[in-house]
């Protein structure tokens, strides 16, 4: 069905009148006429009845005007949302963050540069973003690497090391460095076992032997630090976040096991078309942290 036939039906239905709606339209009362009987025919059904010198909208007619506007309604929408899709200066972009903290200072230099680009920064695992990402929930991801999904665009940013962190109350606060087998009998805090920060730390105690028992789980890791300063305990994390979060009631302690250090980096789908927002939002980051990448 031609959409220039459910216009004239539309101009039709708000005019009731022939010569009024065929003058709005630009064409002949005739050829509105033809064109109506002509949408009829191709539905199987009267829109209108007449009734002395008026014409009124016959209930095939009432449906037809609703979903007609529907139709007309989402085309509307549906040019707003392309255009929003090729203007980098408009348009939402939600990301999925192992630690929101890996995002801060890129976040705000990003939003100084777009003002009217709305950011969704949601904390979860890698194996979430990665889901969400192929679902189409989320646009792009910040996650610690590898990602094994060949699905996936994987753009390295940084490295970090992972580093013990405690209260600048705790006795090894004082030390340059220490090890993971001088913290068993720790009151310890890691995140919890679907993270794959935390994977490689119970790997690699698996692998030498160790026994670490977390005294309590967490899902993010700003509730860490909180309990190792009030529980005078201690936890394992990346060394550029803690950096990154400045608070002066922690030490960091440098770990002499050889642990894995951890790499962050953007994720996005491979073979599907990137939106100018969320193209942006990636440059900048590889601006931020002076990668030079194609994709």
């Amino acid at each position: 069905m031609e959409l220039r036939l459910l216009e004239y039906f539309i101009v039709l239905s708000e005019e009731l009148h022939y010569t009024k709606a065929a003058e709005k339209l630009g064409i002949s009362q005739p050829t509105l006429s033809q064109q109506i009987r002509l949408l009829e025919k191709r539905i199987d059904a009267k829109l209108f009845y007449q009734k002395g010198k008026k014409i009124y909208l016959s209930d095939s007619g009432k449906v037809l005007l609703y979903r007609a506007k529907r139709i007309f309604y989402e085309l509307q929408q549906a040019e707003s949302e392309i255009q929003e899709i090729h203007d980098v200066k408009r348009g939402k972009i939600t990301i999925g963050c192992s630690g929101n903290h890996l995002l801060h200072n890129a976040i705000l230099s990003f939003h100084e540069q777009f003002p009217d680009i709305e950011l969704s920064i949601i904390d979860t695992t890698t194996e979430e973003t990665v889901d969400n990402i192929l679902h189409g929930s989320f646009d792009i991801g910040v996650v610690f690497l590898p990602v094994h999904d060949g699905r996936m665009h994987c753009i390295p940013l940084f490295t970090s090391e992972l580093f013990l962190v405690c209260s600048k109350e705790h006795p090894l606060s004082q030390e340059a460095e220490t090890s993971l087998a001088r913290i068993e009998k720790e009151k310890v805090f890691l995140l919890q076992k679907h993270y794959a920060l935390r994977q490689n730390v119970d790997a690699y105690c698996q692998q030498k032997g160790l026994t670490i028992h977390p005294l309590v789980e967490l899902s993010d890791t700003f509730s860490l630090l909180e309990m190792v300063v009030n529980n005078n305990g201690v936890t394992i994390l990346p060394k550029s976040y803690v950096e990154k979060m400045n608070d002066r009631r922690v030490q960091l302690v440098r770990l002499n096991d050889p642990l894995p250090k951890k790499e962050v980096g953007v994720i996005f789908q491979k073979n599907t078309f990137t939106p100018a927002a969320s193209k942006a939002f990636i440059d900048h980051l590889l601006a931020t942290y002076k990668v030079k990448a194609a994709y």
